[in-house]
């Protein structure tokens, strides 16, 4: 008998999550994501965010757009960020490199990582519609070769300088949902994510300023996105119970 009700109770969580998709098919519809050109990105002006788990300040997170150079006659950006974050004793310092053109396409990617007394390395380079990923530690090297679809981008979860070019790159619509191929640094992996986008606005207060801002979410991920006048303020993990505000 057991056994009978772990079976109903399975299939009304799986036809709870049909039905839910179902109903976001019809209030959100697809929309054909096409990524543009980036807008004039201002070189060496710092983006800087404060980092809250379970609504404690626990550090900080800065991104700057480091370069811009024509090689070949085509635009590329190189991008620099640092995570800086200590909890429960531990303190985690991130930093990044990220190169690509202004539609997007990733070139290669650098993340240099230390967790407590461990260090970690990250490089992705791009070329010819694949990534060659290699994933240091102090004792290993992981290597991951990858073929990759078209019109990919990098998406490391909670850095939120990649979201910001990305919501950047295209002109989203409210009430939409749209679809994007994600390659993700931190597991080596390329996958389509969904970004859902609100039909209202929706205020958010930063050290006592308001924004009324657009809301993107995705919820495979469990992010949302709090955009005002195409810059990201705020990103929060619904998940983690991790806030990322601009900082004032």
């Amino acid at each position: 008998m057991r056994n009978i009700w772990v079976i109903a109770l399975s299939l009304a969580i799986i036809g709870g999550v049909v039905l839910f998709e179902l109903w976001t098919a019809g209030q959100f519809p697809p929309a054909d994501l096409e990524l543009g050109p980036l807008p004039s990105l201002p070189i060496g002006v710092e983006r800087k965010y404060d980092y809250f788990k379970d609504d404690e300040r626990v550090g900080s997170y800065v991104f700057w757009v480091e370069s811009k150079g024509l090689p070949g006659g085509k635009a590329v950006y190189r991008t620099r960020s640092k995570t800086s974050v200590a909890q429960g004793g531990k303190t985690i310092e991130l930093e990044t490199i990220y190169t690509f053109l202004d539609d997007l396409t990733p070139v290669e990617y650098k993340l240099n990582a230390s967790i407590g007394d461990e260090h970690q390395y990250i490089r992705c380079l791009f070329e010819g519609g694949r990534v060659n990923a290699t994933f240091f530690t102090e004792d290993s090297k992981i290597e991951k070769p990858l073929e990759l679809p078209e019109q990919v981008v990098l998406l490391d979860y909670l850095m939120l300088g990649h979201w910001d070019l990305l919501f950047k790159s295209f002109k989203f619509v409210s009430g939409k949902t749209y679809a994007v191929n994600a390659y993700t640094p931190q597991n080596l992996q390329c996958k389509s994510i969904e970004l859902i986008t609100d039909r209202e606005p929706k205020i958010i207060d930063i050290e006592g300023v308001k924004y009324e801002c657009s809301v993107v979410r995705v919820p495979n991920l469990n992010l949302v996105f709090y955009i005002y006048k195409g810059d990201i303020v705020e990103l929060v993990n619904t998940e983690q119970l991790i806030t990322i505000s601009m900082s004032r």
